[in-house]
């Protein structure tokens, strides 16, 4: 089971999740509607997403570079980086590509999620910083991660 660290923000959705585990807690367009999120949901896929972080090896105390904008995925993969213990570095991917090379090597993160592959191969130009060979994990891999369990 992911440890949940004792902070007020995960004792507010912990108790928001019991209190009204079916209520929408994020919503996003898709496909020309919209798809709501419940409370319960969006726990299960946080706590999915902390046992994909520690298949990876992130470990408590680690850090994990995220790279993306404002979604739904942003804030799961935020979540299950908590969940497991490690420490979220959330990085605007409005960003220039060198501004994120100094900030990815200066942080040593040990896993790097990405919005896109695009901007991982931008990133992986700089081959001569020590983030270069990081794994990383693209946000388009989520929900396929999500759906094996």
């Amino acid at each position: 089971m992911p440890l949940i660290l004792e902070s007020s923000l995960s004792r507010i959705l912990l108790s928001r999740c019991d209190a009204s585990p079916d209520a929408p807690a994020f919503g996003e367009a898709a496909d020309g509607g919209r798809i709501e999120h419940s409370y319960s949901r969006f726990l299960d896929d946080a706590f999915a997403l902390s046992l994909v972080l520690e298949e990876r090896g992130v470990r408590p105390g680690e850090r994990v570079a995220i790279i993306a904008g404002n979604s739904v995925d942003f804030a799961k993969v935020q979540w299950a980086i908590t969940c497991c213990g490690a420490i979220p570095v959330p990085l605007s991917a409005q960003q220039s590509d060198d501004d994120l090379a100094a900030i990815l090597e200066d942080c040593g993160a040990s896993l790097i999620c990405l919005e896109s592959q695009a901007r991982g191969d931008r990133l992986m130009q700089h081959s001569s910083r020590p983030f270069a060979n990081r794994p990383v994990l693209l946000f388009p891999e989520l929900s396929e991660l999500l759906e094996k369990g």
